[in-house]
């Protein structure tokens, strides 16, 4: 959406300019914390809450640049879904498994882990509060504080737990969280 409206802006107005992120809010399908479940998965949902915890700002790479150790020929790769691979063999000289990532030409931006939990008002009584993982990007990073009440717009996403980074077998077990897109 974001690469559609800038596409557009640039096409119209015949100008560079930053490119232009979208902030959708007002959501048809807002939930409460509890009855976020499978069928919300990679939908764009509005949830309420009170701010209870976040991170540190988070160099997230965008961009990773790598170089060959024989020829000291630069290969741009793009991260995608979070994640980068490496390239196996040189564009320029073939040499395979040659290629060192090089952090100081690499591209990051920033991210935030926000952690919310349901609004007194809106638990049932007696019951724990239940609470989200949220990950905020780019300007969105430290717009919010420990202690606000907030109206979260997102996509509600999945990913799944590995039993080790070494190995292809994933667990059937997946944490959910959410990718802000708007904070009100």
């Amino acid at each position: 959406m974001d690469f559609a409206a800038d596409e557009l802006y640039r096409y119209t107005y015949r100008v560079n300019s930053d490119p232009i992120q979208t902030r959708p809010y007002n959501c048809e399908k807002s939930r409460n914390l509890r009855n976020l479940n499978p069928e919300d998965l990679d939908q764009l949902v509005t949830v309420n809450g009170l701010v209870i915890r976040l991170s540190t700002i988070i160099p997230e790479m965008t961009k990773a640049h790598f170089m060959c150790t024989v020829c000291n020929q630069t290969t741009k790769v793009p991260s995608e879904r979070g994640r980068i691979i490496e390239p196996e063999n040189c564009n320029n000289c073939h040499a395979i498994h040659t290629q060192q990532l090089k952090h100081n030409l690499s591209e990051f931006n920033d991210k935030q882990m926000v952690k919310i939990q349901e609004s007194p008002d809106d638990m049932p009584a007696g019951e724990t509060p239940h609470t989200v993982t949220m990950y905020c990007h780019q300007d969105l990073v430290d717009t919010v504080q420990p202690g606000d009440r907030v109206i979260v717009t997102g996509i509600y996403r999945s990913a799944s737990q590995r039993e080790s980074t070494m190995q292809r077998v994933i667990k059937s077990v997946f944490n959910t969280y959410l990718d802000v897109l708007h904070f009100q």
